[in-house]
This record gives C-alpha cells, structure tokens and sequence, in this order.
C-alpha cells in the first residue's frame, strides 16, 4: 500500500513537470511564431508577402482549405525540431478542440432553430384555435342574447299586465285602508289619552320606586359595609380561637407556675413581716420610753402620728405587750436619739409600703389572667 502511493505521488510529480515544461515551450512558440521569418521557414515568409506583402489587407479572400493544406504540406516537410513538433501538437489539439465546439454549437444552433420552428407552427396553431373559439363564442352568445331578449320581452309584458291588475286591486285596498285607517286613528287617540293618564301615574310610581331604590342602594351599601366588617371579623375568628385555645392552654401552666410562686413569695414575707412585727414592737417600745422620758419634746411624735397614722394599730395592741416584757428603757436618751428613732420608723414604713406592692402586682396579674 506505501509503494503504490509511492509511486502515484512520483508520477503526479512527473506530469507536473511535464505539464510546467510544455507550457513554457509554447510560450516560446508563440513568441516565435508572431515573427515567421526568425523560424526560417520561407514557405510562411512566402505565404506572408503573397497575402499582402508588408502590409495585411482585410479585404482579401483567402480559401482556408487550400491555406490549411499548404501549411500542413509545409509544416511536415520542413518542421524538423522538436519545438516546433510540439507546438504544432499543441495548435492542432487545439484546433480540433475549437473545430469540436463549433460543430456543437451549430448543432445547438440547429437544435434551436428547429425548437424555435416548431414553437412558431404551433403559436400559429393555437391561434387559429382561438380565433375559432372566439367566433363560436360570440355566434353562441349572439343567439343567446337573442333568446334572452324574446323571453325578458315576454316576461317584462306579463309583468306589465300584473302591475296593472295590482294597480287597480291597490287601488281598491287604499281606500278600505283609509277609512280604516281613520277609524284607528280615533281610536288611537282614546287608546293615546288612557295611555297619557296611565303613564303620568306610573311616572309617579317610578319616581316612588326611584326614592326607595336609593333607599334601598343606602341600606345596601351599609349592609355591604357591615358585611365586609363582618367577613373582616370572621377572617379573625379562627385565629381568635387557635390563640384563646393556646392561652388556655398556657394558661394552666402560667396559673400552677404562680401558684407555686406565690407560695413562695408568701412563705418568704410571712417570715419578713414577722421580722418586722419584731422590729416594729422594739420601736413602738422606743416610742413609749421616749414620751413617758421627754414630756417636754412632743413635736417629733406628732410628726411620727402625722406621717405613720398605719403604726397607730400597732401601738395600742403593742403597748399591752410591752408592759408585759418589762423592758425598761434608760431615761437619760437624748434628742439625736430620737431623731435616729424617727428615721428608722420612716425607713422601715416605706419597706413595708415596697413590700405591699409586691404582694398587690402579682396577686392582679393572676386575676387579670383569668379573666
């Protein structure tokens, strides 16, 4: 398989070369040949002056075919170089190539003129046919026309005669037709003022109705309107539902998680307020030594009255229990004591005060929660 494509790109190769060789030999040839007498060749140069010497006249008839055998003659008998065998290959290749085309395009020509002959018989054929057909044509419609117009002439006298009688029957029909026309028309004056009457009272009706329309469209529109509110509203019910079911729900866990805080804030001012039930009898006990001690100083327990009226309780049911306790306080206290005493009553009064609210807040949330 390699040597065959060895040898087939050998070959192109070859006739590459040759094909290069033999145009540039007949480019040489013809160069040649424009000047006959650098071939030396006298028949040409002989030929040359017989046609017209140094100059060529183109009014000169020459026979082809004698010139063509004379050439050959000479071209055989005195082409002896291979240069010019080759270029006379080459003119005569082409020659027959040019002789070739020219009979190919007489047949063509021939071809055509036959095509173009017959097209033209049979352009000529349909002509006749239509001229043929056109006078039949026309022959035809004339005697239709013909017909048509006997016949219509025949019908329009028919309908003539008809129209006449329709005359004469519409005549007779318009008289009965106005003096009927004239008894409606009384009628239809009666029957025109009843309508009058009735359509003044049903103006009336409408212009009710009218009223109680817009009524009716005012009503509507409020309707329309608390529907509207209303669909609003149940749109809202559903989830009004779902959170009062969630708040139920928690809200069990929130009451038990309060109980048991509540519970525990009890338990823890239960044992605060007996701290300070303590405190509060150690200072009422203070309160009492100071006004049996200092009888003369009796401002500062009015201000002790005026701002801590809630003690006042305390005082009556505490003085019993401090004359049982036998606690005896020194008589010799100062007023910088008192003062201390008073401070420390204000203190604790707000304490309590704090711890009250404590109490309130939480137990009013629980409440609230319930409801």
């Amino acid at each position: 398989m390699t040597l065959r494509h060895n040898t087939v790109v050998r070959r192109s190769r070859y006739d590459w070369l040759l094909t290069a060789c033999l145009f540039a030999l007949f480019s040489q040839v013809r160069r040649r040949i424009r000047h006959p007498g650098a071939l030396g060749i006298p028949g040409v140069a002989l030929l040359a002056t017989a046609a017209g010497g140094a100059g060529f006249q183109h009014k000169l008839k020459i026979n082809l075919s004698d010139l063509t055998t004379v050439l050959e003659e000479i071209i055989c008998n005195v082409l002896k170089r291979p240069v010019l065998q080759l270029a006379f290959v080459t003119y005569q290749n082409e020659l027959q190539y040019l002789r070739q085309s020219m009979e190919q395009m007489q047949r063509e020509r021939n071809k055509l003129r036959v095509s173009v002959e017959e097209a033209n018989s049979r352009a000529a054929l349909l002509a006749q046919e239509v001229d043929d057909n056109h006078a039949r044509l026309e022959s035809s419609l004339h005697n239709k026309l013909l017909l048509m117009e006997k016949k219509y002439q025949e019908q329009a006298r028919v309908l003539m005669e008809e129209l006449q009688q329709e005359r004469e029957s519409m005549s007779s029909q318009s008289n009965k037709l106005k003096q009927q026309l004239q008894l409606d028309m009384e009628a239809a004056r009666e029957e025109e003022a009843k309508l009058k009457t009735r359509l003044h009272l049903l103006q009336q009706e409408n212009i009710r109705l009218e009223q109680e329309l817009h009524e009716a469209s005012e009503k509507y529109l409020e309707a329309q309107k608390l529907n509207e509110v209303l669909q609003k509203e149940l749109l809202i019910v559903p989830d009004l539902k779902q959170r009062l079911a969630d708040l139920e729900s928690h809200a069990n866990d929130v009451q038990e998680q309060s109980h048991q805080n509540l519970l525990q804030e009890l338990e823890k001012y239960k044992k605060l307020n007996q701290e300070l039930k303590d405190k509060i009898d150690e200072l009422t006990l203070e309160i009492e030594n100071m006004q049996q001690n200092s009888a003369s100083d009796v401002t500062p327990s009015k201000a002790v009255n005026r701002t801590h009226s809630w003690l006042s309780d305390y005082r009556k049911t505490l003085i019993s229990g401090y004359k049982r306790r036998g606690s005896e306080s020194s008589s010799e206290e100062n007023s910088d004591e008192e003062s201390r005493t008073i401070g420390k009553l204000r203190k604790t009064f707000f304490r309590m005060e704090h711890i009250a609210m404590k109490l309130t807040v939480p137990r009013f949330l629980m409440i609230k929660r319930r409801l």
